[in-house]
């Protein structure tokens, strides 16, 4: 994930809300299904659903994968 694309995920849901050192994201690597690790290469919390909206469209106009967690 390029550095641009991890700038512009802070600028939508602020720094806080954004992961991208390697042992930040190792949390993520899976859920329930351990057998299924993969880690990210960014992680993102939004907190609003307007985040959540802008955040998928700049995920999908650059084509990078978003696989999506939580309730």
């Amino acid at each position: 994930m390029n550095a641009s694309l991890v700038g512009e995920l802070r600028r939508i849901v602020g720094a806080d809300s954004v992961f991208s050192n390697p042992l930040e994201v190792l949390t993520y690597e899976c859920d329930a299904l351990t057998h299924l690790r993969r880690t990210p290469l960014a992680v993102v919390l939004p907190s609003s659903a307007l985040e959540v909206q802008e955040v998928v469209r700049l995920c999908r106009r650059a084509r990078v994968p978003l696989p999506q967690s939580g309730a």
